[in-house]
C-alpha cells in the first residue's frame, strides 16, 4: 500500500511540476525535467524500486521527454570522479578479504594501555590510519565492531554498561571523523568531487582537501574524546590486560602473502595520490593501476570483482551526477540561481549563517530521505550553482553537507551506526542512548565548523 501511495504521488507531482513550471519562466523541456526529477525523488525515498532502476528510468525520460543526448545524460559515466568510485569500491574489497584490516586495527590497538582512556584513543587511531584505504564506512564497522567488543571484555565491562557505550560510540566517532579528511576516506567524497566545476576539482588534490579538513577533524577528535571519556568513563581507572586481542593474532597466523601484497599496492596508490602534484599523473590513473595489480597479485579474480563492486551504486551515481549537465544545458541552474540568488547572496554575507543553515537543512532532511548518497546527489545539483552566484566557494558548501550528513537519531538514517549495532548484536548500546549522544556529536561539528572557519578564511578556501 505504501508503495502504491508513493509511486501515485511521485507521478501526480511530476506531471504538475511539468504542466505549471513554464509559467515560472522555464522551458517546457526544463519544466519536464524538474517533474521527472521530482517524481525520481519520490520514488527514491519510499524505496519503490531499487535506486539504480529508477535513476535508469529518469535517464530514459530525460532522453525523450526533454530531448536531451544520450551522451549529456550519460555523460558522468565517462568522468574521473565515477572511475576513482569503482577503484575504491575494489580497494575496499580488497584491504577487507586479505584480513590486512583487521590485523591492522588489532596491532594498533595493541599499542596502547589497556585502560577506557587509552583504548578510546585506540578505536579513534584505528580509524584514522585505516580512513584513506576503505571507502566503505558500513564495512569498517561490520569489522571494527567485534573488536571494540573483545576490548571491552578483555577489560571486565559488562553488556550495556556505560564503558561498554562508551568504546562502542569511540569506535563509530572513530570511523566517521576522518572520512571528509580524505577523498578516499568515503564514496559521498568521490561523489561531491564529481559536483564541482573543472577547476575546482584541478585545486582540491588529495592534498589539499586533506589539509583543508585537517583543522576541523582535529577538533571533532579532541572534544569528542573529551566528551566520550568524561561521560562513559570510569570513576576508578585501571589497566586491564589484553589477551583478547592477542589470541585474535594468534588465530590470524603470520601475515599472508596476499596481505602483504595488499599493503604495498595500498601504500603505494597513497603515496602517488599524495605526490600527485609532483608527477601529475591523475588520481584516476593511479586508482586503476593499484585494481590491475590487485589481479596481477591474485588478491581479486574475476568472481571477486564481480561481487565485491556495488554496480547498483555505480550505475545510480553515474545517472545522477549526469544532472549537472543536464541542468546546465536546459538552463534550469540559470533559473534557480536567479529565483533563490538574491536570499543566498544575503546569508552570504555572513558565511557562518550560510552554512550553519545548510547544516540545519541536512540534519531535517536525513529524517526523510535516508540514503546519504541520494540526498547527496539531490541536493549538490542545486547548491553548487547558487554557492558559484553568491561567491563562496561550491567546495565549502559541499563538505558541510558532508559533515552533518551523517545523524543516527533512529537505525534506519545511518547504515555505518546500524552496520556496528548489529554486528555485536545490540549488546553494546541501545538506539537511544546513540541517538542521545548524536545530540553532542553534531554540537561539536558546529562548533568546529565555526572555529575552521576563519582559518577557511585565511587561507583562500572560503569565497572565490
Amino acid at each position: 500500500m505504501k508503495k502504491t501511495v508513493f509511486s501515485c504521488l511521485g507521478i501526480i507531482l511530476g506531471v504538475l511540476s511539468a504542466v505549471l513550471l513554464p509559467a515560472c519562466g522555464l522551458s517546457h523541456e526544463a519544466a519536464a525535467a524538474l517533474g521527472i526529477l521530482m517524481w525520481a525523488v519520490v520514488w527514491w525515498i519510499a524505496k519503490v524500486l531499487p535506486d539504480y532502476i529508477t535513476a535508469l528510468i529518469m535517464a530514459v525520460l530525460l532522453i525523450c521527454v526533454s530531448k536531451l543526448q544520450p551522451q549529456t545524460v550519460f555523460s558522468a559515466f565517462s568522468s574521473t570522479s565515477w572511475w576513482l568510485l569503482l577503484t575504491a569500491f575494489a580497494l575496499s574489497a580488497g584491504v577487507s578479504s586479505s584480513g590486512l584490516l583487521n590485523r591492522v586495527s588489532l596491532h594498533l590497538l595493541k599499542l596502547f594501555p589497556g585502560n577506557f582512556k587509552w583504548q578510546t584513543i585506540g578505536m579513534l587511531a584505528v580509524g584514522c590510519v585505516t580512513a584513506p584505504f576503505i571507502p566503505s564506512l558500513s564495512a569498517k564497522a561490520t569489522m571494527m565492531a567485534p573488536l571494540a567488543m573483545a576490548v571491552s571484555r578483555s577489560m571486565g565491562y559488562e553488556p550495556g554498561e556505560k564503558e561498554d557505550k562508551g568504546l562502542f560510540l569511540s569506535m563509530i566517532v572513530g570511523i566517521r571523523n576522518p572520512a571528509p579528511l580524505f577523498i578516499s576516506g568515503s564514496v559521498l567524497g568521490y561523489a561531491l568531487l564529481g559536483f564541482m566545476p573543472q577547476d575546482i576539482q584541478e585545486k582540491f588534490t588529495m592534498g589539499r582537501w586533506f589539509l583543508a579538513v585537517l583543522p576541523w577533524f582535529l577538533l571533532m577528535s579532541v572534544l569528542n574524546y573529551i566528551c566520550i571519556v568524561k561521560m562513559y568513563g570510569p570513576k576508578n581507572e585501571k589497566v586491564h590486560s589484553k589477551v583478547g586481542l592477542d589470541e585474535k593474532l594468534r588465530e590470524m597466523g603470520p601475515m599472508s602473502g596476499k596481505e602483504k601484497a595488499m599493503l604495498g599496492i595500498l601504500l603505494a596508490t597513497m603515496l602517488m595520490w599524495v605526490t600527485e602534484s609532483v608527477h601529475h599523473v591523475p588520481a584516476y590513473i593511479c586508482a586503476v593501476l593499484a585494481l590491475a595489480a590487485m589481479h596481477i597479485f591474485n588478491i581479486m579474480d574475476r568472481n571477486s570483482f564481480r561481487s565485491s563492486v556495488s554496480w547498483d551504486y555505480l550505475v545510480f551515481m553515474g545517472v545522477v551526477l549526469g544532472l549537472s549537465s543536464c541542468f546546465g544545458i536546459l538552463g534550469i541552474n540559470d533559473w534557480i540561481v536567479a529565483l533563490c540568488g538574491s536570499a543566498v547572496k544575503r546569508l552570504a554575507m555572513s558565511p557562518f549563517l550560510l552554512l550553519l543553515g545548510i547544516g540545519l537543512l541536512t540534519v531535517v532532511c536525513r529524517f526523510v530521505i535516508v540514503s546519504e548518497l541520494t540526498y547527496i546527489n539531490i541536493f549538490m545539483v542545486f547548491l553548487v550553482p547558487i554557492a558559484l552566484e553568491a561567491g563562496i566557494n561550491p567546495w565549502v558548501a559541499a563538505i558541510t553537507v558532508y559533515f552533518y550528513v551523517t545523524p543516527w537519531f533512529f537505525l534506519y538514517q545511518n547504515p555505518v551506526f546500524t552496520a556496528g549495532y548489529y554486528a555485536v548484536d545490540g549488546v553494546m548500546i541501545k538506539e537511544r542512548e546513540g541517538a542521545k549522544y548524536c545530540f553532542i556529536y553534531l554540537a561539536i561539528c558546529t562548533l568546529s565548523l565555526l572555529a575552521v572557519l576563519p582559518i577557511w578564511k585565511l587561507g583562500g578556501i572560503l569565497y572565490l
